[in-house]
């Protein structure tokens, strides 16, 4: 609905941000004390957000105004660091989160790259993942021969996945049921490091890039019919 949502990468606090100056809009904090972790991925559904840790934890909380302290939930999963995940989605249709791993898809899937959907009904991550990404497909037309996926969104329009690797600089499209439509390089200058993708209400792609000690920045690429 056009609002941006982006999240601290070691600390658990949340801006949104106005895309299209970059200037914060409001900022607010989970927890009186304060929460750490390594996180790495934000979705939302209506007005309750959550976060994803790369240790595979979830964080719930409801929208806050500038300045608030929020009250959170925690689900523990079966993700771990060695999975590493690296993004998070809402997907409407299944009303599910879909968490990205850059690292291990899990037990016998060690040639691809998984995204495994967490349950907001049941509140569980489900054992068999949504999306496996075949290495072999992906890496050989990737800049660098590689693919470590670091961020996912759901295309508005069609409903199909995009997914980002800032190691490797590509983008893929997924359709609902998994199979690799379209890759394309990211152009590395202008997105040095993208960790970040979602998508305006006019179909703008917006990209995320860590700041690597720096400044983060926002990429925006309006839509081409």
């Amino acid at each position: 609905d056009g609002r941006l949502y982006c999240h601290d990468d070691e600390r658990g606090v949340v801006y949104q941000l106005d895309y299209t100056n970059g200037k914060i809009v409001k900022q607010f904090a989970l927890g009186k004390f304060g929460v750490t972790g390594d996180f790495e991925g934000i979705a939302i559904k209506c007005n309750m957000l959550y976060l994803a840790a790369s240790n595979g934890t979830l964080y719930e909380f409801p929208e806050a105004e500038d300045g608030q302290i929020v009250e959170f939930r925690t689900y523990k999963t079966f993700l771990t660091e060695k999975n590493d995940v690296e993004g998070l989605e809402y997907d409407k249709e299944t009303d599910c989160l879909l968490a990205l791993c850059k690292g291990s898809a899990g037990k016998g899937y060690h040639k691809y790259k998984a995204v495994y959907p967490f349950s907001l009904k049941k509140k569980s991550l489900v054992e068999t993942p949504r999306f496996l990404i075949p290495l072999d497909q992906v890496t050989k037309n990737s800049d660098t021969n590689e693919f470590l996926p670091s961020g996912i969104a759901v295309h508005p329009k069609s409903g199909t996945f995009f997914i980002i690797a800032a190691r490797g600089a590509s983008i893929i499209e997924l359709s609902k049921d998994g199979k690799l439509l379209a890759q394309q390089s990211i152009n590395t200058k202008a997105n040095p490091h993208p960790e970040g993708i979602t998508f305006a209400p006019d179909l703008t792609l917006i990209l995320c890039n860590d700041g690597q000690g720096s400044s983060g920045t926002l990429s925006l690429y309006p839509f081409k019919p």
